[in-house]
Protein backbone atom coordinates (compact mmCIF):
# COMPACT_ATOMS: atom_id res chain seq x y z
CA UNK A 1 0.00 0.00 0.00
CA UNK A 2 2.72 2.33 0.46
CA UNK A 3 4.07 2.02 -2.63
CA UNK A 4 0.92 2.49 -4.33
CA UNK A 5 0.49 5.99 -1.80
CA UNK A 6 3.91 6.72 -3.42
CA UNK A 7 2.89 6.25 -7.03
CA UNK A 8 -0.32 8.87 -6.14
CA UNK A 9 1.85 11.57 -4.79
CA UNK A 10 4.25 11.32 -7.62
CA UNK A 11 1.51 11.02 -10.62
CA UNK A 12 0.32 14.25 -8.65
CA UNK A 13 3.71 16.15 -8.93
CA UNK A 14 3.82 15.37 -12.26
CA UNK A 15 1.01 16.48 -13.48
CA UNK A 16 1.03 19.93 -11.70
CA UNK A 17 3.22 21.98 -13.89
CA UNK A 18 2.57 25.12 -12.08
CA UNK A 19 3.73 23.85 -8.58
CA UNK A 20 6.89 22.75 -10.39
CA UNK A 21 8.33 25.09 -11.31
CA UNK A 22 6.63 27.23 -8.73
CA UNK A 23 9.01 25.23 -6.71
CA UNK A 24 11.95 25.55 -8.46
CA UNK A 25 11.36 29.34 -9.24
CA UNK A 26 11.59 29.55 -5.09
CA UNK A 27 14.10 28.15 -4.91
CA UNK A 28 16.08 29.95 -7.81
CA UNK A 29 14.51 33.21 -6.19
CA UNK A 30 16.30 32.56 -2.95
CA UNK A 31 19.80 31.29 -3.83
CA UNK A 32 20.25 33.25 -7.12
CA UNK A 33 23.63 34.62 -6.09
CA UNK A 34 24.85 31.00 -4.76
CA UNK A 35 25.81 28.08 -6.61
CA UNK A 36 22.39 26.42 -7.73
CA UNK A 37 22.40 22.79 -9.10
CA UNK A 38 19.58 21.65 -11.43
CA UNK A 39 19.80 18.70 -8.95
CA UNK A 40 18.95 20.71 -5.86
CA UNK A 41 16.14 22.44 -8.12
CA UNK A 42 14.41 19.18 -9.00
CA UNK A 43 14.86 18.11 -5.25
CA UNK A 44 12.99 21.06 -4.45
CA UNK A 45 10.13 20.80 -6.46
CA UNK A 46 10.08 16.80 -5.54
CA UNK A 47 10.55 15.93 -9.63
CA UNK A 48 13.47 14.18 -11.43
CA UNK A 49 15.95 16.66 -13.40
CA UNK A 50 14.03 15.83 -16.63
CA UNK A 51 11.12 16.43 -15.29
CA UNK A 52 11.86 19.52 -14.07
CA UNK A 53 13.45 21.30 -16.97
CA UNK A 54 10.25 20.10 -19.31
CA UNK A 55 7.58 21.59 -16.66
CA UNK A 56 9.73 24.81 -15.74
CA UNK A 57 10.31 25.54 -19.08
CA UNK A 58 6.40 24.83 -19.95
CA UNK A 59 5.25 26.98 -17.24
CA UNK A 60 7.93 29.85 -17.77
CA UNK A 61 8.79 29.99 -20.40
CA UNK A 62 12.59 29.24 -20.50
CA UNK A 63 14.94 27.02 -19.03
CA UNK A 64 15.71 27.31 -15.28
CA UNK A 65 19.47 27.85 -16.34
CA UNK A 66 18.29 31.55 -18.14
CA UNK A 67 15.88 31.83 -15.25
CA UNK A 68 18.54 31.88 -12.92
CA UNK A 69 21.10 33.98 -15.49
CA UNK A 70 18.02 36.67 -15.82
CA UNK A 71 17.77 36.89 -11.74
CA UNK A 72 21.60 37.17 -11.44
CA UNK A 73 21.33 39.89 -13.98
CA UNK A 74 18.59 41.44 -12.39
CA UNK A 75 20.56 41.64 -9.31
CA UNK A 76 23.50 43.13 -11.36
CA UNK A 77 21.73 45.94 -12.66
CA UNK A 78 20.58 47.02 -9.32
CA UNK A 79 23.97 47.01 -7.73
CA UNK A 80 25.64 48.79 -10.91
CA UNK A 81 23.48 51.64 -10.51
CA UNK A 82 24.32 51.33 -6.71
CA UNK A 83 27.62 52.33 -7.72
CA UNK A 84 29.24 48.72 -7.15
CA UNK A 85 32.60 48.20 -9.33
CA UNK A 86 31.69 45.75 -12.52
CA UNK A 87 34.31 43.48 -10.58
CA UNK A 88 32.75 43.53 -6.78
CA UNK A 89 28.89 43.04 -8.71
CA UNK A 90 29.79 40.14 -10.72
CA UNK A 91 31.14 38.29 -7.24
CA UNK A 92 28.02 39.65 -5.52
CA UNK A 93 25.59 38.44 -8.57
CA UNK A 94 26.92 34.95 -8.66
CA UNK A 95 28.90 34.41 -11.74
CA UNK A 96 31.89 32.49 -12.20
CA UNK A 97 34.21 35.43 -12.28
CA UNK A 98 34.46 38.83 -14.21
CA UNK A 99 34.53 37.72 -17.85
CA UNK A 100 31.76 35.35 -17.63
CA UNK A 101 29.93 38.33 -16.09
CA UNK A 102 30.47 40.55 -18.83
CA UNK A 103 29.93 37.89 -21.72
CA UNK A 104 26.38 37.48 -20.29
CA UNK A 105 25.96 41.31 -19.39
CA UNK A 106 26.48 42.16 -22.98
CA UNK A 107 24.54 39.49 -24.24
CA UNK A 108 21.35 40.45 -22.42
CA UNK A 109 22.09 44.38 -22.56
CA UNK A 110 23.94 45.08 -25.34
CA UNK A 111 26.80 46.92 -23.86
CA UNK A 112 29.39 46.26 -21.12
CA UNK A 113 28.62 46.38 -17.89
CA UNK A 114 31.22 49.15 -17.07
CA UNK A 115 29.52 51.12 -19.94
CA UNK A 116 25.58 50.62 -18.70
CA UNK A 117 26.89 51.65 -15.38
CA UNK A 118 28.33 55.21 -17.06
CA UNK A 119 24.86 55.88 -18.74
CA UNK A 120 23.25 55.27 -15.54
CA UNK A 121 25.07 57.19 -13.48
CA UNK A 122 25.24 60.18 -15.54
CA UNK A 123 21.88 59.86 -16.98
CA UNK A 124 19.84 63.57 -16.08
CA UNK A 125 17.46 63.25 -13.85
Amino acid sequence: MEHAEHGASHRRRRGAPRATAEAARAHIEAHCTEHVRIADLAAAAGVSVCHLVRQFTRYVGVPPHAYLIRRRLEHALRLLREGASPCTVAYLAGFADQAHFTRQFRRAFGAPPGEYQRDALHAPG
